[in-house]
């Protein structure tokens, strides 16, 4: 909703489907169920703690990375603190109420917090490398994020590696609205300034993270599935 696209993932948004009307009523309605199913829990209190905690960091993350667009302003801190509350809350969120409905002890709720942020930053790290080398043809369309003015790990490590073009990169993104032609001149300059291969090591620094987190775990076909979730992440293309 908030970024109008008309596709994720290579399928039509609701919002696209149905009018923006219609879309926020559906998530009204999903938000009010999971509510619903959060205080008739057995843990209700804990349940309704951490469910209350994802919903404050996704609009605190969508408040940030709004105050921070147009090019202006984010940096490494701003970027981790966006993605850990868009994405990695909601990643904590399931696996923390999971652990809590299965009487998992207070070592594991923590770990599993750990390896489910991890996975989460490092997913949203994986879709901000999609967008500067991703495949129109899989559903990923190359530059989305440049054309809203976002500033993803690919452009903050190629800034780094490149400071003596900051100001000049930091001003084509605040007008890209007026030259679209810069958003391939940006992206050649993140390839061409190791941005995405900094970003992709960084992904992997979250991926192992997110494999130490599972150590406490005993092995199971759980442990194992977890474990190949995080791994698909590296080598994925949508």
């Amino acid at each position: 909703m908030a970024d109008h696209s008309a596709t994720r993932r290579g399928e039509p948004t609701l919002c696209s489907k149905i009018g923006a009307g219609a879309a926020v009523l559906v998530g009204d309605f999903w938000l009010a169920r999971a509510m619903e199913l959060t205080i008739t829990s057995a843990k209700r209190d804990s349940m309704a703690k951490i469910f209350s905690k994802a919903m404050t960091n996704l609009a605190e993350g969508e408040m940030l990375q709004l105050q921070k667009s147009f090019g202006e302003g984010t940096d490494e801190k701003d970027y981790f603190k966006i993605i850990y509350c868009k994405t990695a809350s909601l990643f904590e969120t399931a696996c923390v109420s999971a652990a809590i409905a299965s009487d998992a002890s207070e070592l594991q709720q923590k770990a599993i917090s750990e390896y489910a942020i991890s996975l989460g930053i490092a997913f949203q790290i994986k879709d901000d490398i999609l967008d500067y080398v991703g495949d129109d043809s899989l559903g990923k369309p190359i530059g989305v994020d440049l054309r809203e003015q976002k500033i993803t790990l690919p452009l903050l490590c190629a800034l780094k590696n490149a400071p003596e073009r900051e100001s000049e990169i930091r001003k084509m993104i605040s007008e890209i609205h007026l030259h679209p032609q810069y958003c391939e001149q940006i992206r050649k300059f993140v390839i061409d300034a190791s941005g995405v291969m900094d970003s992709e090591k960084i992904l992997i620094e979250y991926i192992f993270r997110a494999l130490e987190a599972l150590s406490s775990f005993p092995e199971s076909r759980e442990k194992a599935y977890l474990r190949r979730v995080a791994e698909y992440n590296r080598l994925r293309k949508v």
